[in-house]
């Protein structure tokens, strides 16, 4: 790399991140449908100031006990927003959200690139552009949440124990928990490194448990539990952010109910799916293994002969440097084991996992003589024959191409999916609604993934469930199970008991094509009324 090139690495990763994100980002529309309630929440933060109840959902949990715990990422969105509406840009809150997805992800990258430089890694630029072409990973950072910001966080958290720097550990824990409820993981996965390195010192470089365990960063992980502490006490739900945590990561996220459909992104993840998935960095893993294989990093080089001094016993053993780089590299891969797991357990976690590993298989690759292993690939390419010699290069080649362009369509796509919602989704539909509902009027609705949408388009109404199923089944665990065999269709005939007596609503929303026999229930039924319908949606009030 020129010295030009290596001075501005950081500029041309940030600029060349935004420009990968800008063109993956599906203009006009999200992909999941929990950035609508991001984006509303941000609205109403702009011109309220932080939200301590959340009466819009007051059947579920959050109705008792509300927690912002994306409250740093809705300030963030505020001055956007704010922005847009100084020119009266229509849908001004959607549109702010969605401009600051690709900054936010572009945070994540450079963040990612500075730990790797930080660490040592070379070519720390090549190992982000490996990141980023994981499917799953550039799709989570666009979904216009809050992953940008955990996974940087994340990042970072990883980056400060491996250096020991109690400050970065507690700024780092301190942005994270004022941005995303995930910190949790984030103190699992230092524990895990904290770990990591008490069994290198004692098992690699053979000092006593009194001395690894004295030796172990502390410092760091002790300063990241107090930011995470500090983090809690500045945000505006201190008090009932760690139950709300408790339902939100633990009952929605580690062990759900048996009686709740949840999102698709809390189901496991597939192990021959996640292999193809990774596919760049397995490739890039086993190259690595190749190469410590031929380089003989590990147990130190070979004794160079041009030397004219005897060999000492010490000759031939890891210095210094290279343990540190071994404690390193056993300490990051205890975080990936970590994540993994997780992921395995839930296909959301991988906006973890994916960083961790690249870290992990970054620390490695300092053990690699990169001569030694382009001239054992060389030989490998002399041995075949004549005809696998000239095709080799060309094959493997084409093979690559293939993978990175299928990897990047793969986002691409998935960002447009038939799921990804435009802008005015719903809102033909539901304006027969708002124009007759009053302040306070319940809006009994299909499906709690349809939340979001519903509350960005009228605020003053009330719902039945939303964000995740979880938080109505821990309200009402009855009731929980009244809706959800109702719209999936086991039991049409309680429609009137569960819409008019238990919930009191007054009207009614469905997606029909995901809920054919729940809306066909309203239709045989005099007592709802239908105000409009168009080719996935109708709405219907409740005749008393």
């Amino acid at each position: 790399m020129s010295p030009w090139l290596k001075q501005h690495e950081g500029s041309i990763v940030g600029l060349a991140s935004l420009a990968w994100f800008a063109v993956l980002t599906p203009w006009g529309r999200f992909a999941d449908p929990d950035a609508f309630y991001h984006a509303h929440v941000a609205r109403l933060m702009l011109d309220w100031g932080p939200l301590h109840s959340f009466p819009w959902l007051d059947l579920t949990s959050l109705g008792r006990s509300f927690a912002d715990h994306h409250y740093l990422f809705h300030l963030i969105l505020g001055p956007a927003i704010a922005a847009l509406d100084a020119f009266r840009v229509a849908n001004a809150e959607l549109w702010g959200t969605q401009l600051m997805a690709p900054f936010l992800a572009t945070l994540a990258a450079v963040c990612l690139w500075t730990v790797l430089r930080a660490l040592g890694v070379t070519r720390a630029w090549i190992w982000t552009a490996l990141a980023l072409l994981i499917p799953d990973l550039s799709f989570r950072l666009l979904l216009a949440k809050a992953s940008p910001l955990a996974v940087g966080a994340f990042v970072v958290v990883l980056g400060a124990m491996a250096l020991r720097r109690p400050m970065t550990a507690f700024l780092a824990g301190a942005l994270f928990a004022l941005s995303h409820g995930g910190w949790v993981i984030a103190i699992a996965a230092a524990a895990a490194m904290l770990a990591g390195d008490v069994i290198a010192r004692r098992f690699i470089e053979s000092d006593p448990w009194i001395i690894a365990l004295r030796d172990a960063p502390w410092r760091a992980f002790r300063a990241l539990l107090t930011g995470i502490a500090f983090g809690v006490l500045l945000h505006p739900n201190r008090l009932e952010i760690i139950q709300f945590l408790w339902v939100q990561v633990f009952k929605a996220g580690l062990a759900p109910s048996a009686g709740i459909i949840q999102g698709r992104e809390w189901l496991p993840a597939n192990l021959g799916a996640l292999f193809t998935e990774l596919a760049p960095l397995v490739i890039a893993g086993l190259l690595g293994a190749l190469g410590l294989i031929v380089s003989n990093a590990v147990v130190g080089s070979a004794p160079d002969t041009r030397q004219e001094p005897a060999p000492s016993e010490t000759e031939g053993m890891p210095d210094n440097r290279t343990f540190d780089r071994m404690r390193l590299s056993i300490a990051l891969a205890l975080p990936v084991a970590l994540t993994l797991a997780l992921t395995l357990k839930s296909r959301r976690f991988i906006e973890y996992l994916v960083p961790a590993l690249v870290l992990w298989l970054a620390s490695l690759w300092q053990f690699v003589d990169a001569r030694r292993l382009n001239n054992e690939l060389i030989g490998m390419r002399n041995d075949l024959s004549p005809l696998g010699r000239r095709i080799i290069v060309p094959f493997l080649s084409i093979v690559g191409l293939a993978l990175m362009i299928h990897h990047a369509i793969l986002p691409w796509s998935s960002l447009r999916q038939e799921g990804a919602k435009p802008f005015d989704a719903y809102r033909n539909t539901f304006s027969a609604v708002t124009e007759r509902a009053r302040p306070g009027d319940r809006v009994f609705h299909s499906d709690w993934d349809e939340f979001p949408l519903l509350f960005a388009a009228d605020d003053r109404l009330r719902y039945i469930s939303g964000l995740d199923p979880t938080f109505l089944h821990e309200a009402s665990s009855t009731l929980s199970d009244q809706v959800r065999d109702l719209t999936v269709g086991l039991a049409t005939s309680t429609a009137w008991d569960v819409i008019a007596e238990r919930t009191q609503s007054r009207f009614v929303f469905v997606t029909t094509k995901r809920h054919p026999d729940f809306d066909a229930a309203l239709r045989a039924d005099a007592r709802f009324r239908e105000l409009a319908r168009n080719e996935t949606t109708a709405a219907y009030e409740v005749s008393r």
